[in-house]
């Protein structure tokens, strides 16, 4: 089953507890979501070219044998790697080419199994997708996913807290790099550094305030995590295109929002 997610909104969460692949365009936007999703409670296993063989292997045999895993890739991934029962194909940001649309949604619903592939846009992407649209000979856009509109409320929360801690880790990351650069340059000329040189961009207690602002986001994102972002109402059926033909499924009847493609 293809959908399409228009106007992405400011999260990244998943459908369904199962095993599934998130493509990404870039190294960087690999190395960003990771750590994003590491502080939300989804730690993903990435995959990229820049890493080293045998993290990448040992990354892809973790994912293969968690039936939940998350494995947070380039495209890299799309082709010519042995990744068996994907239930779940998630575009987070829109392919840069239709080939390349086609091989990370081939990951799924491989020999006559069931599979999801969701693609999210950003207004910034709109023109992106018709160029796939047009390319891959569509006359109709893909089925819109339904959203939870509640569900999304307390996901774009826990969002928000986690892109503060991340930034407050990085920010002390800085530091103590910083720090550690000057210590050791120091140690090799046999020099002592005076208080005054050692401190790179912040004193103690501007460093303090900020590990205790993140501890305290920290512990306020736990307890957002250990809460039911949101219900299912009443069960109702809806239609969706498969890879087959056309089908009707059970799903639970969620808020839907519709928004149309600007005329190409």
């Amino acid at each position: 089953m293809e959908v399409a997610i228009k106007q992405m909104p400011n999260i990244h969460t998943f459908v369904y507890r199962e095993r599934t692949l998130v493509f990404c365009n870039s190294i960087s936007a690999v190395r960003r979501l990771a750590s994003l999703l590491t502080h939300l409670g989804r730690p993903p296993y990435p995959l990229h070219a820049n890493m080293q063989q045998r993290q990448r292997l040992k990354n892809l045999d973790k994912f293969k044998s968690s039936p939940h895993g998350v494995l947070l890739a380039t495209d890299v991934a799309a082709r010519g790697l042995d990744i068996p029962l994907v239930k779940n194909v998630i575009h987070y940001q829109v392919p840069r080419t239709s080939e390349g649309y086609i091989h990370r949604s081939g990951r799924t619903a491989r020999a006559e199994q069931d599979g999801l592939t969701i693609l999210l846009i950003e207004p910034a992407e709109l023109d992106s997708y018709s160029r796939i649209c047009i390319t891959l000979k569509r006359d109709k856009d893909l089925t819109e996913f339904p959203i939870d509109m509640m569900a999304l409320k307390n996901v774009k929360e826990r969002v928000k807290l986690g892109r503060e801690i991340d930034a407050l880790t990085l920010k002390l990351k800085k530091q103590k790099s910083q720090t550690g650069w000057l210590d050791k340059a120091a140690e090799e000329m046999d020099i002592i550094l005076d208080d005054d040189v050692r401190r790179v961009e912040m004193d103690n207690q501007e460093e303090a305030e900020i590990r205790r602002m993140l501890n305290r986001k920290k512990k306020q994102l736990e307890g957002l995590n250990s809460k039911v972002i949101g219900r299912a109402t009443a069960s109702a059926a809806v239609t969706v295109e498969t890879k087959k033909a056309k089908a009707k499924v059970n799903k639970p009847k969620l808020y839907k929002k519709r928004k149309s493609l600007p005329a190409t």
